[in-house]
């Protein structure tokens, strides 16, 4: 999806980027891990191929990539952050996706009232990865998913206005999401245990793959106080940096340099309630009242790093699809 590509989305836990092309070099040594493939349901993959799958997946209706990363050490002054730096390849961590499918699972009386509206309900699943073992167990998963959540609340109008405008018959169609679903390896206890502390409930019994299916309606989702971490066990924050509003990062300019200087809020290593930030006009960002929520970064127009991306990756190819069938633990 394209809506996502100049956001990333911060958190006291986490920092999600858009999946560009320089990332696929790092992701591509991760896939390389046969445990990783085995836990993914991956077959290996060439770099060039990879690349393939990266470009596609950028302008695919149906999929919403991010990057996880390590989360940043300061609340930006501006709404900016710098690519290449704040996602260089050691602070990549893995990734967290959104497909999108028709509801197979709609009653047959309301897919039939949603049909003469013209109307296709849809579900959601949520798959997240973190790569390497020496990083699990750190809530890089956990923040990714609520992250990822909240994200989906604020520009849900959006994705379904992307994927109705897809080829075929749903171009044109009204859509409307209708749940989110994951689907887990019953033996991955911190993942089932991740998904059901947000929320999630199991359905059904373990599939011929060893899987589990669980479920939240959308519904159940936005009933949530916005303000709550969408966890049962809430989790305390200090106190936000007295330094003023939480604007973000400065633009960089073409050269890639700072209009403005930085300035580091706090020290080294500190943490702040995430913040929802809405856009105003002129890419600037303001933040209302929702603490709990996350904050959302925009990515500056790198013309030069697009170009460099370009060239490295080919320019035809078929769609070599990934299919993650595993989430693997927080």
């Amino acid at each position: 999806m394209r809506v996502n590509e100049k956001t990333a989305i911060s958190t006291s836990n986490v920092l999600l980027v858009p999946y560009e092309a320089h990332h696929v070099p790092t992701y591509h040594n991760w896939m390389q891990d046969p445990s990783i493939q085995e836990a993914t349901a991956s077959e290996p993959m060439t770099l060039e191929e990879e690349f393939e799958n990266q470009q596609s997946w950028r302008t695919a209706r149906d999929k919403l990539t991010f990057i996880l990363c390590e989360p940043l050490d300061s609340v930006p002054e501006r709404a900016f952050v710098r690519r290449r730096v704040v996602d260089a390849d050691d602070k990549m961590r893995g990734d967290v996706n959104f497909f999108l499918y028709p509801d197979e699972d709609e009653e047959v009386e309301a897919a039939q009232d949603r049909a003469q509206e013209s109307k296709q309900g849809l579900v959601g699943e949520v798959d997240v990865m973190v790569a390497e073992s020496a990083h699990r167990g750190r809530g890089f998963g956990n923040g990714a998913v609520r992250a990822l959540l909240t994200y989906l609340q604020d520009h849900l109008e959006e994705m379904m206005t992307e994927y109705a405008q897809q080829d075929g018959a749903m171009k044109g169609r009204k859509v409307e999401l209708r749940g989110l679903m994951a689907k887990i390896q019953e033996a991955n206890a911190g993942s089932r245990a991740l998904f059901r502390n947000l929320g999630f409930t199991q359905k059904g019994e373990v599939n011929y793959f060893g899987e589990v299916t669980v479920v939240m309606s959308w519904e159940d989702l936005t009933k949530r106080d916005v303000h709550d971490p969408l966890s049962s066990s809430p989790i305390p924050h200090p106190p936000p940096p007295t330094c003023g509003p939480h604007k973000l990062h400065a633009r960089i300019d073409d050269g890639g340099r700072c209009r403005s200087g930085e300035r580091r809020l706090g020290p080294p290593g500190a943490r702040w309630p995430a913040t929802a930030l809405r856009p105003a006009q002129h890419d600037e960002w303001t933040h209302p009242a929702r603490p709990e929520a996350a904050t959302r970064l925009s990515l500056p127009h790198e013309d030069e790093d697009r170009a460099k991306d370009s060239a490295q990756a080919p320019d035809e190819g078929t769609e070599a699809r990934r299919m993650v069938a595993k989430a693997e633990p927080a």
